[in-house]
């Protein structure tokens, strides 16, 4: 995972740079942008549906932003997470562009635990925290003018999402702590989505 990240900042970096010496992008002015997601998340644990909103700013073809969404692939959460996105023109209306988000999972999922034990293979107790949160892809855009902000995307990514649980189980132990029972949770998934990006 940390070659993944140091790779896509590397790229990143290198993009900027050769954009710092364009001076179209220089004079390009800052603008405000949103792109409201609803998707599907696969993998070995199923699918399950996605929504995000993503808002920030863009500067010629460069995005900045902040995401938030409902997960509900496995277990569900709220990922929240930084966003950059380089679009790739093809054309006055069509367009493509990468994109890296990376923040945090924050769990939004209750598990069912038994309020009367009748055997050690129950749970008394469960806790979830938030873990880690990455996804990269490449979409294509469709601006509804030469001119217009507002367009239609489609995207296909990759994406990581961690959360650990503790949960707490019937036992005979006596000592401190050793009813406690703790997991990693480590959720990979194809993340397809339909946007609209005004």
């Amino acid at each position: 995972m940390r070659k993944t990240v140091i790779l896509a900042m590397v790229c990143v970096c290198m993009a900027s740079v050769g954009f710092g010496q364009n001076p179209g992008f220089a004079k390009s002015p800052i603008k405000f942008r949103s792109t409201e997601w609803v998707g599907l998340s696969t993998g070995m644990a199923g699918s399950a549906g996605e929504i995000q909103t993503v808002n920030g700013v863009s500067k010629g073809p460069w995005f900045l932003g902040a995401g938030a969404g409902i997960d509900y692939y496995r277990f569900r959460s709220v990922p929240l997470f930084g966003s950059v996105t380089r679009d790739i023109s093809l054309g006055k209306t069509d367009w493509l562009f990468l994109y890296i988000d990376g923040g945090i999972n924050v769990p939004w999922y209750t598990r069912k635990v038994a309020p009367n034990p009748t055997g050690y293979d129950e749970i008394l107790g469960s806790t979830f925290h938030a873990g880690e949160y990455w996804s990269g892809g490449l979409g294509y855009l469709w601006k509804l003018g030469d001119h217009s902000k507002k367009a239609v995307s489609i995207s296909a990514g990759y994406t990581v999402k961690k959360l650990s649980e503790d949960q707490r189980v019937p036992t005979t132990c006596m000592s401190l702590n050793c009813d406690m029972v703790h997991y990693e949770y480590l959720n990979r998934m194809y993340m397809f989505l339909v946007g609209f990006r005004f």
